[in-house]
């Protein structure tokens, strides 16, 4: 491969890592189309990733070549370039790995934690219908809806079942299904690991939180698709704030929801 076609995907990785948080994470485009910002973020990554993979692989390949095959009309500069930036990718290579690796472990850290949270709250949970669907039912005074990803299951409190109507209930179990069938725990993941491999743009932190908001629009969504065939446009967000009145995350979302409410309202 041609020294400038290295260039060109090494300015690629820059440019994509760079420019895709920095567009993406604008609140008004996360707000408004966040199925949008999700696919073109995980697409974003994966160009970057494979730019870099290859510019880096094929300075290794180059200096790699020096030593097991004989390239004539060459003089001792171009090999010894060839091999500086090979070492120099090769370091690249290790700092990658090393910052993937102590990220996955602060992420499954993370993870454990809340999933241990959840599974304490498990001890005689009954299985319980709401609508379509079937919920892990248990007896607290915590106000918890959550998805358990690795057991494929939502587990849900007697106190939230109490404050919420039944269609507030369908909703909400509906959003947190969403969450399970679109494997939003794995792609909030796969948003907080593009950190560390992208350490100085700070954009990329910005897109890992604008990641975990997507998520929760894109299950807002849903639920409200769903809530609106059967009940009417409001029901998600009388289920938030029923649930959760004074969380600000909350609050957000609920004028959120009316505004698009009313707008379909209008057409």
């Amino acid at each position: 491969m041609e020294p400038l076609a290295i260039v060109a995907l090494l300015l690629t990785y820059v440019g994509v890592t760079f420019l895709a948080p920095w567009v993406l994470a604008r609140p008004v485009l996360v707000s408004e189309h966040p199925r949008l910002v999700l696919n073109l973020w995980m697409s974003a990554l994966l160009i970057s990733l494979t730019s870099l993979t290859v510019a880096l692989g094929t300075l290794v390949g180059r200096a790699l070549r020096h030593h097991v095959e004989h390239i004539t009309n060459h003089d001792w500069l171009g090999p010894t370039i060839d091999t500086m930036l090979g070492w120099a990718a090769i370091a690249a290579f290790g700092l990658i790995a090393f910052r993937l690796g102590v990220a996955a472990q602060e992420l499954r850290a993370d993870t454990n934690a809340r999933n241990l949270r959840l599974l304490m709250l498990l001890t005689g949970a009954v299985p319980l219908t709401v609508g379509t669907r079937t919920v892990l039912l248990v007896e607290s005074p915590l106000r918890v809806l959550g998805a358990l990803p690795a057991r494929h299951h939502v587990l849900l409190t007697t106190s939230l079942r109490d404050a919420l109507t039944v269609p507030q209930l369908e909703a909400a179990v509906e959003h947190e299904q969403t969450h399970l069938r679109e494997h939003h725990a794995a792609l909030r993941g796969i948003g907080q690991l593009a950190v560390a491999v992208a350490p100085v743009f700070s954009a990329s932190t910005r897109m890992a939180q604008a990641t975990r908001i997507a998520t929760e629009l894109i299950a807002d969504d849903v639920a409200c698709a769903f809530a609106t065939k059967k009940y009417g446009p409001d029901i998600v967000a009388d289920a938030l704030l029923a649930a959760f009145p004074k969380n600000p995350d909350i609050t957000e979302r609920v004028a959120r929801l009316r505004k698009r409410a009313a707008r379909r309202a209008v057409h």
